[in-house]
């Protein structure tokens, strides 16, 4: 029998993680699904193993309602009262005591079909037609049925549906039986392989399937499920997505582990990105679905690397899956990897080795910031798991797992990654286990460098010196933390691998110390030097020279890794923006794609800070330095001409935007009037930069009549494009009425977000929009999605002034550091508001007078 002080331990709460000494075996749901409905039933039966007798069992449910529960043990029926405990959390308070040993429990239950959040499972409407979708991860399963909601338990699922029998019912594998009774029919899926509750997933809608053909070794069927009438709009991604296994099948060295390979097109926007459930990855409908007569070439760009990416996860992530979130980042930041390693092999000409470069570049933008968390961060609150998922877990992960990629060798690298996913299929593991088999594989310690980086946030500054004498050839090399201008930060080392590259030669070596000096293998001294070859090494570099940025020694990856380079020196403040305009011309004289984003880059920054005096001399500059390209490639795609000038043309069509060119203005707005008269007339692209120059001149008639098209547009991408063209339209009395249509305009609050966040971007309109928030404040949080509210306050901090700090924090500290995930988001908002002050403080005066003496 249980004594008194055991039954009142039990008995308390979890505050984040459920008791260990009740776990699933295997799980079987029955749910009765009717879409236009705002619940859907569901009876829950769970197979448990006891490790000892009790008299409650933990689950994880929000907001369930529990109609029955019951539980067997040894033959015998057991009443259960179901109390809903906190807002993660159900006791089951068992009439008697049960185990140890095997039971069953059996749960009978309502959950919402939200239409506010995209967590669980949520409902949507699109042309008049009803869908339910899923979005489990990371803890939304709980919010459609009571389970063991951990990643470490993992078990098979038993899947019925029951739905209106003119509707399509899909998830992770295939109908093993379908019943008709009356209106409705009951459809029975076959059992999964072992996963955790985040990878269940199911859709119910008026579907319609495009044929992908199969895939790999096992001859893997592919489908893309579209919402009906649809189907012309799948082409791509039926086109590539077999093939995108194939590769993947290729890298990993072992067939595809799953049955299918269904790829649902989710409606609605309650549901961003795409999500990789094993057998039915969803997808938010502006990724995987376009028209033909409007797509693009960085719609189809994207869909394939993010189709490479959750795909990937089918084997990194699904079959071996985290056993808890704080190693979540092995699993995104690895199908990062794989996507760019995938791509670079498959698809040369899109210069994904660049692509990785300029990723690495922007997360390390974030990891500045002295509030950054570090890659594996611990997880001891539901903050933390809602912060797992940003920049930090995936690129720089990523960035991190190709630079020991490097260390050991790319076959090393393969052959730990193989062993590894060979010991734990079908199992959890840890990162430890990750990097026990990378050492292995390595014949070396793998784990304590690659540890330097998961376990503390930032990364280094690696100052060279370079010494030529008697003595030969060195480079002292010293390491700190790289901190923004105005920023002070604590001490800090890592062990890191890198490779040095000048004229003649290379090599490699792991600085472990905070300074140490290099022989190098040369007699001759270098005229150049580059400290981090391929830009593979996540650090920053100084010195660093501009005329590396053209020099034919270095590859264009390189080149375009050295311009970052100097821009993020200028960031800290040790290069004066002059600096960085400075290599705009060559960077336009190159012809290289990238190396001209870059230089369009440097421009936006300085758009919204500079005074008035000086923005005619930013717009002399721009019409000098990219007048003539941008004149070359017009607004419509020449038949035949190189991907590179499509992808660019969006970008010097809003660039040109600065100059207020009215020849340039108003062929915009001809464009822009042409698209919104039929979309077939300009990919999105160039017609979302054609609306951004034409509502610049803040014509009343053309803000009409785009607010008009958006009223009557059921194209949700479409859509988006029409709110961001609102949202720049920058006079006070049409700001307000955008302010004001955001309100009541009768859009999906998710969608309005759009309005007040891009009129906060322009200098104009900026404190409307703070004020908006400010005065809606609880009328958008009651609106928006659970998770949204944190980012509420980015209206605020683009103000970049510091007497707008106090106000910061007046009104947004107490609301924002309550919501979810919401203390690191204020703490990351703050210290980007505060190195922008530092930048405009410092910056900004020495741009003023670059410009001022500049002359064409």
């Amino acid at each position: 029998m249980l004594s008194l002080l055991a039954l009142v331990c039990v008995a308390q709460a979890p505050s984040l993680r459920l008791p260990t000494d009740v776990r699933p075996t295997s799980v079987a749901i029955h749910a009765t699904i009717v879409p236009s409905q705002p619940t859907m039933r569901a009876v829950t039966t769970l197979e448990v193993e006891l490790d000892a007798t009790t008299t409650v069992i933990w689950l994880n449910q929000t907001g369930l309602v529990f109609k029955k529960a019951t539980a067997r043990f040894a033959g015998r029926d057991v009443a259960v009262i179901a109390k809903p405990e906190k807002e993660h959390f159900v006791a089951l308070e068992l009439a008697s005591p049960i185990g140890p040993g095997a039971a069953t429990l059996v749960l009978e239950t309502i959950a919402p079909l939200s239409r506010r959040e995209g967590q669980g499972a949520f409902a949507a409407t699109e042309a008049g037609h009803d869908s339910v979708f899923t979005q489990f991860e990371a803890v939304g399963a709980r919010r459609a049925f009571p389970l063991f909601d951990e990643p470490s338990f993992k078990v098979p699922w038993q899947l019925t549906l029951t739905v209106p029998k003119a509707l399509v019912a899909v998830s992770n594998t295939s109908p093993e039986s379908e019943r008709v009774d009356g209106a409705m029919k009951t459809i029975t899926f076959a059992r999964t392989k072992p996963m955790p509750s985040y990878l269940l997933a199911f859709g119910v809608g008026p579907f319609e399937f495009v044929d992908g053909g199969t895939a790999g070794t096992n001859k893997v069927p592919v489908r893309i499920i579209v919402p009906k009438g649809q189907a012309a709009r799948a082409k791509w991604a039926a086109e590539v997505t077999a093939q995108a296994i194939e590769r993947l099948e290729a890298w990993f060295g072992t067939p595809f582990p799953w049955e299918k390979a269904d790829q649902l097109a989710v409606v609605g926007t309650a549901f961003g990105g795409a999500m990789e459930n094993p057998g039915l990855v969803t997808w938010s409908q502006g990724l995987i679905l376009a028209s033909p007569g409007s797509d693009s070439i960085s719609r189809r760009r994207n869909y394939l690397r993010v189709a490479l990416h959750e795909l990937a996860h089918h084997w990194f992530g699904d079959l071996v899956t985290a056993a808890w979130w704080d190693d979540i980042w092995l699993n995104e930041s690895f199908a990062d990897f794989v996507e760019s390693e995938v791509i670079t092999a498959w698809k040369p000409e899109w210069d994904g080795v660049i692509d990785s470069v300029e990723s690495r570049d922007q997360v390390m933008n974030l990891d500045a910031l002295g509030s950054v968390r570090r890659i594996r961060e611990p997880i001891v609150t539901h903050d933390d798991i809602a912060n797992a998922f940003d920049d930090i877990t995936y690129s720089k992960g990523a960035a991190v797992l190709a630079m020991f990629q490097r260390w050991v060798g790319p076959e090393v690298f393969r052959a730990g990654v193989r062993s590894y996913l060979a010991k734990h299929a079908w199992k959890n593991a840890t990162v430890k286990d990750f990097l026990g088999e990378l050492s292995a594989a390595a014949g070396r310690d793998v784990r304590g460098p690659f540890e330097t980086f998961l376990e503390q946030p930032g990364f280094p500054l690696v100052t060279t010196e370079l010494k030529c004498g008697a003595d030969g050839v060195s480079v002292k090399l010293t390491q700190e933390r790289y901190a923004a201008l105005g920023t002070t930060l604590a001490p800090q080392s890592w062990k890191l691998p890198l490779c040095l590259k000048w004229d003649g030669g290379r090599q490699c070596t792991l600085l472990d110390t905070p300074s140490t000096t290099v022989k190098l293998a040369t007699k001759t001294c270098p005229t150049w030097l580059l400290p981090n070859e391929d830009l593979l090494g996540y650090f920053r570099m100084k010195p660093v020279s501009a005329a590396l940025v053209t020099n034919p020694g270095l590859t264009m990856a390189e080149r375009v890794g050295v311009a970052r380079e100097l821009s993020a020196l200028v960031v800290r403040g040790e290069l004066s923006v002059a600096e960085e305009l400075s290599l705009v011309a060559p960077a336009m004289a190159s012809g290289n794609r990238a190396l001209t984003e870059v230089a369009v880059g440097s421009i936006w920054p300085l758009e919204d800070v500079l005074p008035a005096t000086s923005k005619a001399k930013l717009a002399a500059f721009v019409q000098h330095h990219f007048g003539a390209k941008a004149k070359a490639l017009g607004f419509a795609e020449k038949k035949g001409e190189p991907e590179d000038d499509t992808l660019l043309r969006s970008d010097f069509i809003a660039v040109m935007g600065v100059t207020g060119d009215t020849e340039q203005r108003a062929q915009a707005t001809k464009l822009a009037r042409a698209w919104l008269a039929s979309h077939a007339v300009a990919t999105q692209d160039v017609a979302e930069a054609a609306l951004q120059v034409a509502a610049r001149g803040n014509e009343p008639r053309l803000y009409a009549e785009v607010l008009a098209a958006l009223k009557k547009e059921p194209d949700r991408r479409t859509r988006r494009t029409l709110i961001d063209a609102l949202s720049q339209f920058t006079e006070t009395k049409l700001a307000k009425k955008t302010l004001a249509f955001a309100l009541a305009g009768g859009l999906d609050a998710r969608e309005a977000a759009g309005l007040y966040f891009g009129l906060s971007t322009h200098p104009q309109t900026r404190a409307l929009a703070i004020d908006f928030v400010k005065t809606h404040y609880d009328a958008l949080k009651k609106a928006l999605p659970e998770e949204w509210e944190a980012y509420l306050m980015q209206v605020a901090t683009r103000t970049c002034d510091e007497k707008d700090r106090a106000e910061l924090e007046t009104f947004f500290k107490p609301r924002t550091t309550k919501a979810l995930g919401g203390p690191r988001e204020y703490a990351n908002a703050m210290d980007s508001f505060d190195l922008c002050v530092a930048w405009r403080a410092k910056q900004v005066p020495e741009a003023v007078q670059y410009l001022d003496a500049w002359t064409p």
